[in-house]
């Protein structure tokens, strides 16, 4: 029987390689983080040692929490093949976690304490693009009956289309319609390889990535919004 140290550390190393960060097993281990104490870290704790991107930060979170609950009703997950994983992990990356590190940077460029004076501001114009649908005026302006607009309440769509129209980040070269090449990478260039990926997420029939293909999109996806 493996004695506590060791068990503890595969533990440690089964998490961080569910998470897609074995790498950080050496740092953990040098910074005196345990498997044991991995609950308790904050976001801060984990930037505090060098974890700075979001991305990683969130998925090590659910790893932790997705193996404690394992553990704590005795089961293991259905099994799913290779490929279908890869498009299962793609998926999440792109429609749960890609979303909050947007509205991170939208935040950053938008302080939630001005926005709605921002917006009002920006009334006439926006109203007037096709992207801003008439559903949306009652989160966004205060003579639609909005008192308080956070960002929290923009879906995904809302938000590409605010930073598009109201925050005027610029349009890539190849226009908001084609996939940029990959010299390009301005944010204009991220956003526009975030919807593409999210649609080919989309309408993938078959659910499956093979792993050059998973490999290529979550690398792309964790570098366009990595520095948000």
């Amino acid at each position: 029987m493996e004695n506590p140290t060791t068990e503890e550390e595969n533990e440690l190393k089964e998490v961080l390689t569910k998470a897609e960060l074995p790498h950080f097993l050496t740092v953990f281990k040098s910074s005196g983080v345990t498997f044991e104490l991995l609950p308790k870290l904050t976001h801060e704790d984990l930037k505090s040692i060098g974890m700075n991107l979001l991305v990683d930060r969130i998925n090590l979170f659910k790893a932790v929490t997705d193996h404690e609950g394992n553990v704590s009703k005795g089961c293991t997950p259905s099994p799913l093949s290779e490929l279908e994983s890869n498009f299962l992990r793609a998926t999440h990356l792109a429609y749960a976690i890609i979303p909050r590190a947007i509205r991170i940077f939208f935040d950053s460029r938008h302080p939630p304490i001005n926005l709605i004076k921002q917006l009002d501001s920006k009334e006439g114009e926006l109203k007037s693009c096709k992207a801003v649908y008439q559903e949306n005026y009652p989160i966004l302006f205060s003579s639609d009956g909005c008192t308080m607009v956070k960002s929290e309440n923009f879906d995904l769509t809302l938000l590409m289309a605010l930073l598009r129209n109201f925050t005027k980040i610029k349009e890539p070269v190849t226009t908001w319609n084609k996939m940029p090449k990959q010299a390009d990478t301005s944010e204009g260039a991220d956003l526009v390889r975030i919807r593409f990926h999210r649609n080919a997420l989309a309408h993938n029939t078959n659910a499956t990535l093979s792993n050059k293909e998973f490999h290529d999109m979550w690398n792309e996806l964790k570098d366009n919004s990595g520095g948000w």
